[in-house]
């Protein structure tokens, strides 16, 4: 595989290799912490040998286990098989009132202890269901959790899942998770027919603003259950704030006069002009973009 990715994939500079997938202990992987770094350890020279740009990636744990375990990983020496960290940071909606920025910090944190230095960080699977929130509150909810993962300085998010699927029956609630809906009933998983909800404009407009963005973190100086996090993107730089809980006034500092775009979480944008050193803006639970140089 590795061989085959370099070659495949030269002129990309990484080639991250999820070693594991949510072993979760027991319900999914019933051995030892040190019988499941040894998969790692197996496989860690090889994949380098074989792919100069590789990055060894894991353990993609689920966060209401994955502290706890991931400790017991290190203890049994994980990080001396680590390039890149990877997780699935399933959280209950809303993301910002369930633990998700804090469990995000923890294991930033740990990972660098065990390695000795911080390494990329990546989600690769999360999401919300429609058919127990709603079209409007997964699209928030996926949107938010996608924004707060980034301004925290994931690498990169993958959101669960392009459509929905079923065990039995399409009447199931359980694994709406699709940002489109699934219109072949014949076809459980991987269908050939869908039909966009809420999340697939509000992943354009964000993908359009934050693609390739660099972040400097959490904005300061909101209040109460407001959120937001600064990004530059060639020459410009992106705020995005925004309220889970309660329509609130926010005021954001920019060069005197400056013009702004001023885009809705559908990419709606308009253009503004500061009024002397600063714009007022009133958030909501959708996240708002502000754009421009001076910000």
């Amino acid at each position: 595989l590795a061989t085959d990715t370099a070659a495949d994939y030269a002129g990309q500079t990484e080639h991250y290799y999820q070693v594991t997938w949510e072993p979760e202990s027991p319900s999914c992987y019933g051995g030892t912490p040190a019988q499941l770094v040894q998969y790692f350890a197996l496989v860690y020279s090889a994949l380098h040998t074989a792919d100069p740009e590789a990055l060894v990636m894991g353990p993609t744990l689920v966060p209401d286990l994955d502290t706890t375990q991931t400790a017991a990983l290190y203890v049994a020496g994980l990080g001396k098989y680590l390039d890149a960290f990877s997780i699935h940071p399933y959280v209950p909606f809303p993301p910002e009132t369930n633990g998700l920025v804090t469990s995000i910090r923890t294991e930033m944190a740990g990972a660098s202890a065990a390695v000795g230095h911080s390494i990329p960080f990546a989600a690769t699977e999360y999401g919300f269901t429609s058919g127990s929130i709603g079209e409007l509150d997964e699209a928030l909810g996926n949107v938010r959790e996608s924004i707060i993962l980034i301004g925290e300085g994931f690498k990169f998010a993958l959101t669960f899942y392009t459509a929905d699927f079923w065990t039995s029956s399409p009447t199931e609630l359980g694994n709406t998770y699709g940002y489109y809906w699934n219109l072949d009933p014949a076809i459980i998983f991987g269908t050939d027919k869908i039909g966009p909800k809420p999340a697939v404009p509000a992943y354009a407009a964000m993908t359009y603003l934050l693609d390739g963005a660099t972040t400097s973190g959490p904005v300061s100086g909101l209040t109460g259950t407001q959120m937001g996090y600064r990004f530059a993107n060639g020459g410009n730089n992106i705020v995005v704030l925004w309220d889970y809980q309660n329509p609130s006034t926010a005021s954001l500092a920019t060069s005197p006069s400056q013009s702004l775009q001023v885009c809705d979480w559908m990419g709606n944008c308009q253009t503004t002009v500061s009024s002397g050193s600063g714009i007022s803006l009133t958030l909501g639970a959708e996240p708002t973009y502000i754009v421009g140089s001076g910000i």
